[in-house]
């Protein structure tokens, strides 16, 4: 067979949708934004309001700014929700800026109404860059000065621009113009003018980005390394590099940076269409005025399609900086499904990826090829970097002679700026050296060794008493000296004025400590963190007594930058008889004054650090975390888990809540949160979703819970217990009872479309095992109308129709399919009467494309993301309609059996739990070999191998693929009785079954 050339295929999808683009008359409105958040309760609402209008007209905020002066738990559940509405940045402190998403149509609403300059005369004062920019956005600035900007500075009026959703205003054209004549790296990386140390790396990084790329996947290079190991430096020089070369674009997203967030797509697709149209100004103002026309989720299709037009064929280049603050919020996995999209959005162009940080335990991807330790220098290098820095290669002889100096950038550069400014001259330190070899001191501790030298050496003697044991403290002040130092170290009787001479003296040592608006002088960081681990280890009594008279000081004032100083302490005390836990609300409120000293903590602390800054724990470090914080962060961590689609996390959780026996004191012994019921239901544990109700009836009330609802109600038909409430039941639905509570709630959340899904599911099992009565018919029929009614009854046209047939309606005489509901298996769709069909073409579309992808073997999820790519681009209404009648009563379960979203993640959780007790994958493959011919390329044997070792993501395009072509009931059966040893495996699949019966059962019996 003649290759198929990757570029055909593409080239074929990109005249499809513009045939299909072109037929449009006019371009389809953006759909209005509305913030996702979990309604709160009823008294927190109006809280809730205020608190999304003040972030509205600011930048970055501290939480406690936005919260009124009400008890610390309210304060508390207040965050809770608002949370979710926020990227959360943690730096020097740990701030929150609203999601753009939120800002732009709350903006609108305020101009609207026209009480926007109201708002912004009471704003808050702005903390940021971006704030101030954008108050003056808002108040209408006409003016600005772009050419004595920076480029930052320009970036961020992009960003505020964007947010405000004002992509209309002539300065998006002149903020983009002064972006291109500006340096696109100097916003990120000092450029290092001589480089050295890392030649070996760089090649490396030159290898891996030019290699060919074989798979359709993205490909990674992992870089790690401690602090002043050289990861920016040798970035910087790689991008400066690749940029000269002109030859290959990249994008930058440091996650130390505002508005750069993992779980923010609005953010990652525009900044990355951003850096690159500034790289290529044939780019820039097309990119503008599509971004003015069209959908934000196609800005990244149109950018692919400029780029092919151009003939860019060089990889795209995505380095994604400070991962650990990935690590931190657990959204790892919501990023690799983002890098995903990429590579199916810009295919066939490759797209490499360079992650730098300092660990990676939890970063897991068939796709990282290299994993790479930035190690220390060898000693030939280190002697040649103190060389270039001006050092004599005699002098290093004699520093490195007894191998205590670190073999890193960092410590070299501070090494040879201690010895060129003349802070110790290189005798003394020799001398020290060799010391610190007789003591046995070990390497990490003999830059607090240089450090204590150069502090005792202090010519001010006032200075010198409490410049090292004032490094205790993260910042001291006259009163502090007094009450604090003096005591402890035995100074000389001090007075006011002698101890704001000793501050003001202290200050002049800028290498030392930095004076800070209020006058309080604060030490250098870097400096503390060096010396605090040795202090500790060489002066335990007198460590203690500070922090102990810092403890009394600090209780004695009332401000909360005082009692955040009290914990501080409380926590750094080390001894084997002692282990403090603050209290969660008082953490909380504490952790943003703390934010740029949290790493001195313990590492016991962490768990309790990551929950007073996020408002989560991480699932896989509860075992040691005390309960206190277990309780106060379980459901929101449960819900965040569900919400990032982590479903084996949320239910470890669970089980961890079951081990430590909260769920009576919590909501009673026959309540669940929505997130468990989810979890469970999710990962196919269905005996243990029924054992905490007593009873499924749902709350009249369904917007406080609706999931949880509509998933007991499912539990007990599931598990065969509905005969037991048959009565009860039997009361509840019918129509007058409906009309009674507020259901229509249920169908105007974000998540409508699942609840009725389900809603449907249960129904259909309830009528299966005993016939509605005719109050029964008059209620299904009652939610067929509400659903009529949603705005997402597009895509519920099967629970339409099933609904339909549950009120005793009969069959249709047409039935209409969508994309997203037709059977994509290329021999059915053969099949198809073409003359029934409203858009033959659509359908000759989708076979081509079918076909292509199975002669070229594209992967499960590339088909995927082609033919929904399809249906972005199609007008709402049907593709195809079925006449029903045409069709035989056997025959029909065949034709209108459709997808099992209800049960698809169930089924892939099933699966993964097969494979963890033992079945082979090969199982998998042989079965999805018999049932689907377009896998033929996720099916080699070598690529299935490779891809099943992270068997969660790659089951789900699997999975999802096969569901679509409607085979997953008969491809998990497949799979139950090759391996009938998983519990859950044999669960889902009987449960597959009964419900292909109960369906069947409705489509028969109506004749």
């Amino acid at each position: 067979m003649t290759p198929i050339d990757k570029f055909t295929f593409q080239a074929k999808m990109e005249n499809r949708l513009r045939a299909l683009a072109e037929k449009q008359q006019t371009a389809q409105p953006a759909a209005t934004v509305t913030p996702s958040v979990e309604q709160p309760m009823e008294n927190m609402a109006e809280d809730l309001n205020a608190l999304r209008t003040a972030a509205a007209t600011t930048g970055r905020f501290l939480p406690a700014q936005l919260l009124s002066h009400t008890g610390m738990q309210a304060k508390i559940k207040l965050l809770n929700h608002f949370a979710r509405e926020c990227n959360i940045l943690t730096g020097d402190q740990v701030e929150w800026i609203l999601k753009s998403e939120v800002r732009a149509p709350l903006i609108a609403s305020l101009t609207n109404q026209g009480i926007l300059y109201d708002h912004l005369s009471r704003r808050l004062p702005p903390r940021d860059e971006f704030g101030a920019l954008l108050f003056e956005v808002l108040f209408d600035k006409t003016e600005f000065d772009l050419e004595s900007m920076s480029r930052k500075t320009l970036l961020e009026l992009s960003n505020v621009l964007q947010s405000v959703g004002n992509l209309n205003s002539p300065w998006i054209q002149r903020v983009s113009t002064a972006l291109q004549n500006a340096s696109f790296l100097d916003s990120y990386y000092h450029i290092p003018e001589n480089f050295m140390g890392r030649e070996v790396e760089l090649a490396a990084l030159g290898r891996f980005v030019n290699a060919f790329q074989r798979s359709s996947a993205w490909s990674g290079y992992l870089m790690q390394g401690q602090g002043g190991s050289g990861k920016s430096t040798l970035l910087a020089k790689f991008c400066k590099d690749t940029m000269a070369a002109e030859n290959t674009l990249l994008c930058i997203l440091d996650f130390d940076r505002p508005g750069i967030n993992a779980e923010d797509d609005h953010w990652l697709n525009d900044e990355l269409a951003s850096q690159l149209s500034v790289q290529s100004p044939a780019l820039t103002e097309n990119i503008r005025q599509f971004k003015a026309e069209v959908r934000k989720e196609t800005l990244l299709g149109h950018l692919r399609g400029l780029l092919i037009g151009q003939g860019y064929t060089k990889p795209l280049i995505i380095i994604l900086d400070t991962m650990e603050q990935v690590i931190l919020h657990q959204t790892w996995g919501l990023l690799s499904k983002w890098l995903d999209r990429l590579c199916d959005i810009f295919s066939p162009i490759p797209i490499k990826v360079i992650l730098s940080g300092r660990t990676y335990q939890q970063i897991t991807s068939q796709n990282i090829e290299t994993t790479v330790n930035l190690a220390d220098f060898t000693r030939r290098t280190a002697i040649e970097f103190l060389v270039r820095e001006g050092i004599r290669r005699v002098d290093i002889l004699r520093l490195f002679k007894f191998d205590l100096i670190p073999f890193r950038p960092l410590e070299l550069r501070l090494i040879s700026r201690i010895l060129k400014q003349g802070n110790i001259d290189l005798d003394e330190l020799v001398s020290d050296i060799a010391k610190g070899k007789n003591n046995g001191i070990a390497e990490e501790y003999f830059m607090g060794s240089v450090y204590r030298r150069i502090l005792d050496r202090i010519d001010n003697p006032s200075v010198r008493k409490i410049a090292y044991p004032g490094l205790i403290l993260r910042y001291i002040n006259p009163e502090i000296i007094l009450s604090v130092l003096q005591p402890v170290l035995k100074l000389s009787k001090l007075d006011d004025q002698d101890a704001a001479r000793i501050t003001k003296d202290l200050e002049r040592y800028a290498w030392l400590a930095q004076r800070d608006r209020t006058g309080n002088v604060w030490h250098r960081r870097d400096l503390r963190q060096v010396m605090l681990r040795q202090m500790l280890a060489n002066e335990p009594d007198q460590v203690l007594a500070i922090q102990q008279n810092a403890i009394t000081y600090f209780e004695n004032l009332s401000t909360p930058e005082s009692q955040a100083e009290v914990l501080y302490h409380r926590m750094m005390i080390h001894r084997e008889d002692y282990f403090f836990v603050p209290e969660p609300a008082e953490l909380v409120a504490a952790v943003g004054h703390l934010s740029r000293d949290l790493s001195d903590l313990p590492e016991t602390y962490n768990g309790m650090i990551r929950y007073a800054q996020t408002g989560e724990i991480d699932s896989s470090q509860t075992a040691n975390l005390p309960l206190s914080y277990f309780l106060a962060a379980y459901d929101r961590t449960g819900k965040t888990l569900i919400a990032r689609g982590l479903i084996q996390e949320a239910f470890e959780l669970y089980l961890e809540g079951l081990k430590r026996e909260i769920r009576p004191g919590r909501l009673g012994e026959r309540e669940l949160y929505e997130w468990e019921a989810e979890a469970l239901f999710q990962t196919a544990n269905f005996n243990l979703l029924s054992q905490p109700f007593q009873h499924p009836l749902p709350s009249p009330v369904l917007d406080e819970n609706p999931g949880r609802h509509i998933i007991s109600l499912l539990a007990f038909f599931i598990n065969d217990r509905q005969e037991y409430f048959y009565g009860e039941l039997e009361q509840w639905f019918q129509l007058p009872r409906l009309q009674q509570t507020d259901w229509y709630r249920l169908f105007s959340t974000e998540h409508a479309k699942q609840y009725i899904e389900r809603l449907t599911f249960a129904l259909t099992l309830w009528n299966y095992n005993r016939r509605f009565s005719t109050l029964q018919c008059s209620a299904a029929a009652y939610i067929a109308r509400m659903v009529t009614q949603s705005t997402y009854a597009g895509d519920l046209q099967e629970s339409l129709l099933i609904l339909d047939l549950l009120a005793g309606k009969s069959l249709p005489e047409q039935y209409p399919y969508s994309i997203n509901s037709i059977n994509i298996d290329q021999q059915w769709l053969e099949g198809l009467n073409h003359k029934q069909a409203p858009k033959p073409e659509t359908i000759q579309h989708i076979i081509d494309t079918i076909t292509e992808a199975s002669e070229m073997k594209i992967p499960a999820r590339q088909l995927i993301s082609n033919i929904d790519t399809l249906a972005e681009f199609e007008n709402s209404g049907p593709i195809y309609m079925l006449n029903v009648s045409e069709i035989q009563s056997s025959e029909r379960i065949n034709y209108l059996c459709g997808p099992q979203n209800v049960l698809r993640t169930s089924c892939k959780w099933a699966i993964y739990k097969a494979i963890e007790e033992g079945m082979s994958p090969s199982v998998i493959r042989n079965a999805a070999g018999e049932f689907n011919s377009a896998l033929v390329g996720e099916l080699d044997r070598k690529v299935f191998r490779k891809r099943s070792r992270d068997s969660h993501d790659w089951l789900d395009a699997l999975i999802e693929l096969i569901d679509r072509q409607w085979k997953l009931p008969a491809f998990i059966d497949r799979i139950s009785t090759e391996w009938p040893h998983t519990g859950q495996l044999a669960d889902v699949n009987e449960l597959l079954k009964k419900w292909i019966r109960a369906k069947n059962s409705l489509f028969i019996d109506l004749e």
